[in-house]
């Protein structure tokens, strides 16, 4: 079974919602692969949010760096503490 389809099986997802409109993937606590996003609304060495769509992602952390940035991807360096999905920005 593809591991698209044994996610969607276990999270009880449809394709719409495994896929969705932005994904990240944290690297052991050290560093962050933000897909999708619109942008950055807050940028310092404690807290980074990146708009999306819908809602926004907040990263929190110490020391965090902006490593590589594009108009959909971003990857950021620095001790991960926690990743927050906020509301929704219809």
């Amino acid at each position: 079974m593809a591991f698209r389809d044994l996610a969607m099986e276990k999270l009880g997802l449809s394709v719409s919602e495994l896929v969705g409109d932005f994904s990240f993937t944290v690297y052991g606590g050290r560093g962050i692969h933000v897909e999708g996003h619109k942008g950055i609304l807050y940028l310092s060495e404690e807290e980074i949010t990146f708009k999306h769509k819908k809602r926004n992602i907040k990263i929190v952390g110490h020391d965090l760096s902006i490593l590589e940035f594009s108009s959909t991807d971003a990857y950021v360096k620095g001790e991960i503490l926690s990743v927050l999905i906020e509301g929704k920005n219809v």
